[in-house]
């Protein structure tokens, strides 16, 4: 399924890339040629009614998207939104979403533009992730969607339950980076204990760079600034993606927009 769930993944980011226009104002294209495609390659067939039933009227008369019975009869709704609409929690899509569970039973629901996938989780009326397939790597990509195939789905308590751990233990290491590090450092070799927490704490500062600006940003903004190689993705004027130029930082973590700041983490 990995390699299958790649290939997928690729051929949407080629799509959404060569035909954005097409699909920003077409939810019925972006059914069919984006969510579905994904859909199938997670075992959700929707030419299987046992398990895929499209726009299936509920008996509170909820018409979802689709509606996905697993094999043990638990079901999931997914919701389909128009390719780049706003698919965050505190939405309306998202509310949708969570208001559909909440009325026919179901413990988990998917929200997504085909660009962007979100797992809905009932009992918390939260988000458990949200990816999005242009701008996140792509392997986490394929963990993620995977913990919802088919196959998966009988399961995925306990891939959330894992999710979570895994977050909330990243979380606390990035509270406690520094200590971390100096006691990594401390470990390896007998220098100067404050030596090696400055030379810490300089690594670390170095390697997040805030640049002020007080204009709208334009791609010329990116190339000229040598510290960034290319700006692949604009989404609504909020969010940018790009590599640093320094190879070492070749596969770096994203440029986010955040008001007139761009913070490189």
């Amino acid at each position: 399924m990995k390699e299958q769930l790649k290939e997928i993944i690729e051929n949407i980011k080629i799509t959404i890339d060569g035909h954005s226009n097409y699909f920003r104002d077409n939810e019925a294209a972006t059914r069919t040629q984006l969510i579905e495609p994904l859909l199938d390659a997670l075992g959700w067939n929707k030419n299987n009614p046992n398990i895929v039933k499209v726009n299936a009227t509920m008996e509170n008369r909820d018409i979802p998207d689709y509606t996905l019975k697993n094999s043990k009869g638990e079901i999931f709704f997914v919701e389909a939104k128009k390719a780049f609409e706003n698919i965050n929690k505190n939405t309306k899509p998202f509310k949708q979403l969570g208001n559909y569970c909440y009325q026919n039973g179901a413990e988990f629901g998917f929200l997504t533009n085909g660009n962007q996938w979100l797992l809905l989780e009932k009992a918390q009326n939260n988000d458990v992730w949200l990816i999005d397939l242009l701008n996140d790597d792509i392997e986490e990509c394929i963990e993620k969607l995977s913990s919802i195939s088919y196959d998966n789905s009988t399961r995925i308590n306990e891939f959330i339950e894992n999710h979570i751990t895994l977050e909330n233990i990243w979380k606390e290491m990035e509270r406690n980076k520094v200590e971390i590090f100096i006691k990594y450092f401390q470990d390896k070799t007998n220098i100067n204990p404050q030596k090696i927490e400055n030379f810490v704490k300089n690594k670390l500062n170095n390697n997040s760079t805030t640049i002020s600006i007080n204009k709208p940003l334009t791609e010329e903004d990116f190339n000229s600034n040598s510290d960034i190689l290319h700006l692949e993705n604009i989404k609504m004027g909020i969010r940018a993606t790009g590599r640093y130029r320094n190879e070492k930082y070749h596969n770096a973590p994203f440029i986010v927009f955040k008001g007139s700041t761009i913070r490189k983490e």
